[in-house]
């Protein structure tokens, strides 16, 4: 069922039933990346208020569509950056009173919603799973910023999880 929810100007449709329905179905993240890895494993640090802002969504932050990080190895703390797709539409631009949804909306700046965590919504979608159902609205999000979980820095875990790029010719 669709409801309207408002954040930062932006004016969304969402169906928050049929969207963690559909998470249900998908498979955890399948990236086995070293920053993946550590992205879910650091779920549970989460704050609760980014926990609750996917929730509204119906979206499991574990089941990212991508994410990526800028950081250099070594640093306690990464700055993550990705999205989801969620069930829904546009209805209305932030500081906009007219949008048509057959308009399609990429590239528009992102919102601060909490400290540093800054999103914004599009119609251009990437990397949908086949069957998420239609109408999808992709949620970008930057800067979540995560601790480094493993006991290695990442350039040492990535030799760990994949010895056969560590030959040398």
């Amino acid at each position: 069922m669709f409801r309207t929810v408002e954040i930062g100007g932006w004016l969304l449709e969402v169906d928050k039933e049929r969207t963690a329905e559909t998470y249900q179905k998908l498979s955890k993240i399948e990236c086995s990346c070293r920053y993946c890895l550590n992205y879910v494993k650091a779920y549970e640090y989460f704050p609760p208020t980014i926990k609750a802002f996917f929730e509204q969504f119906g979206i499991d932050p574990r089941k990212d569509a991508e994410v990526y990080t800028f950081q250099d190895d070594g640093d306690p703390i990464y700055d993550y950056y990705g999205f989801y797709h969620f069930v829904g539409r546009i209805l209305r631009l932030p500081d906009s009173n007219i949008y048509s949804p057959e308009t399609p909306v990429r590239d528009i700046a992102a919102i601060q919603i909490f400290e540093d965590f800054r999103v914004s919504f599009n119609t251009e979608n990437a990397l949908v799973p086949k069957d998420f159902p239609r109408p999808t609205v992709q949620l970008e999000f930057e800067r979540l910023a995560l601790p480094w979980l493993f006991d290695l820095p990442a350039n040492e875990l990535f030799k760990k999880f994949h010895p056969e790029k560590n030959k040398t010719e």
